[in-house]
């Protein structure tokens, strides 16, 4: 499945990076369409689908409905939902697809658990039934990967933002983690982190968290493409977290730099101490 059109409109056209054709030799989406030939397997392009789209709606009405503010590339929740709906259809239109259907199996339901049902009924989020010790932990441990600490902030080793990067890098970033007792879970309430880019308003940021080593179940918290020069935002995060017994969470905070098609240097990111509160399950 090839990538969503960026909303990269000209003269009510979406142009070939906004597609995904950086240059002759950099066309994402021919390239997934010939691994997908070689492999065998079905391809379904949901950058023309995003296209036909997207255009037919216009820039303004994509702008206000389908993305973030001032973002071109990552889609509000109504975008979200808009591009889920046109790969639904992608694949009960993929005749390809259809035949791989004999091919899948589903699980019954005594065999499907869930840490919650009903997460929203109308329009409230549920929250967890979690009776237990609250606790309040002001973290100060962390692992960093790629990424040196100066005075000014953080950066990446050797100092220098590489340019053209439009997204997070996996293998860059600040982690934290919160472990539960062998024989007790938690259950996150609140986590709280100050976060500021210094020296450009290019400094972009993902806070993702995920569980164990392999950083499995990774769910984004907080995004924002491109944080305000020298002023601190206080990220929170009010949604309840389940951290069974004997597992680790780790938070992930994930910087990259909008580098305007070359390195750069003297670009922090800046973090504030990280505050976790929740309860202990009995």
């Amino acid at each position: 499945m090839s990538p969503i059109c960026r909303a990269y409109f000209k003269d009510g056209h979406i142009n070939s990076e906004g597609q995904h054709v950086l240059a002759e030799n950099k066309n994402y989406v021919r390239s997934m369409r010939e691994v997908a030939d070689e492999m065998g397997v079905p391809f379904l392009d949901m950058t023309a689908a995003t296209l036909a789209e997207f255009e037919h709606l216009g820039k303004e009405f994509c702008m206000a409905h389908y993305f973030n503010c001032g973002d071109k590339t990552h889609t509000s929740a109504e975008g979200g939902l808009a591009v889920a709906m046109l790969a639904s259809r992608l694949i009960d239109e993929s005749t390809e697809v259809n035949e791989l259907r004999s091919w899948l199996s589903h699980p019954y339901e005594g065999e499907m658990a869930a840490y919650a049902q009903a997460i929203e009924t109308r329009g409230q989020q549920a929250a967890f039934a979690a009776e237990g010790e609250v606790f309040s932990s002001q973290l100060s441990v962390f692992s960093i990967q790629n990424i040196e600490r100066q005075r000014s902030g953080y950066t990446p080793i050797g100092g220098l933002w590489p340019a053209g990067e439009i997204d997070e890098v996996a293998n860059r970033y600040i982690e934290y983690t919160i472990s539960a007792e062998k024989k007790k879970g938690l259950v996150i309430e609140t986590i709280t982190i100050p976060v500021c880019g210094k020296g450009g308003e290019g400094m972009n940021i993902h806070i993702n968290y995920g569980f164990g080593d392999i950083f499995r179940d990774v769910t984004t918290i907080y995004e924002n493409t491109a944080l305000p020069k020298n002023k601190k935002i206080v990220v929170r995060l009010d949604q309840p977290i389940l951290v069974p017994a004997g597992e680790t969470l780790h938070i992930r905070i994930l910087p990259w730099y909008d580098s305007n098609g070359r390195p750069q240097n003297k670009k922090y990111l800046q973090l504030g101490e990280l505050k976790v509160s929740g309860k202990r399950l009995r």
